[in-house]
């Protein structure tokens, strides 16, 4: 499964378009774990972002980015065989594409082989003291209130930190923030969390930009899709 980060009309109407590929999950929305082989994970990544990439190049457009969503999206952070699967795909189909996860196995193996990585901070999740993602089916693991969203991500734009549900202080990497929007609350947080970073004087620019600003030196810019 997979689906554009932005609704589009035509070419000119969004920023940037996102493949989410995830598990073939469609009753539960990638989100439940699945026991799949390399060459499972390598095709139905291909297959999803060609097909995506078919829709965004007929609307006038072009995919940016590459982002393993949901349960598959959690385990390339851990797993290397799925985090080689995603990228050799990737690297198959479109090496200039970006690939969007959190620290962990799938940035490694993206950066071995000289693939463009974006390091992203969920805003509406839980972390645990590792750094990875709280469990969806625990408590903790969503936040929906828009003055938290926007406090955490501000503190972790400025100071590079979030608090984990257990009160510890993590350390997380940030090259674009990624707000879910698939409740009701969504347009208002993503207004809020706007508003909040560009009053703490957080300069919002399209990944790419963000990511040519890293090579040449270090910014506290951080995007937003």
């Amino acid at each position: 499964m997979a689906h554009v980060s932005q609704y589009w009309l035509r070419a000119d109407t969004f920023a940037a378009a996102n493949a989410a590929a995830g598990f073939p999950d469609l009753n539960g929305f990638g989100r439940r774990a699945m026991d799949l082989s390399y060459d499972e994970v390598r095709t139905d990544t291909l297959y999803q972002v060609g097909a995506l990439d078919a829709f965004a190049r007929a609307g006038g457009g072009r995919l940016s980015h590459i982002l393993p969503h949901g349960r598959l999206g959690n385990l390339v952070v851990t797993d290397s065989e799925y985090a080689r699967a995603v990228t050799d795909a990737v690297a198959a189909y479109d090496d200039d594409l970006i690939v969007v996860t959190q620290e962990g196995e799938l940035a490694r193996t993206a950066r071995e082989i000289g693939l463009k990585v974006g390091i992203m901070f969920l805003a509406d999740r839980g972390y645990e003291d590792d750094g990875t993602l709280v469990r969806r089916t625990e408590p903790g693991a969503l936040i929906h209130d828009a003055d938290t969203i926007a406090e955490r991500t501000v503190r972790m734009a400025t100071e590079g930190v979030v608090t984990s549900i257990h009160g510890t202080d993590v350390h997380v990497d940030c090259d674009v923030v990624l707000l879910h929007g698939d409740h009701p609350e969504a347009l208002a947080n993503g207004r809020a969390l706007r508003t909040a970073l560009e009053s703490a004087g957080v300069r919002i620019a399209p990944l790419r930009t963000v990511l040519h600003g890293k090579d040449r030196e270090t910014t506290e810019a951080c995007a937003a899709v």
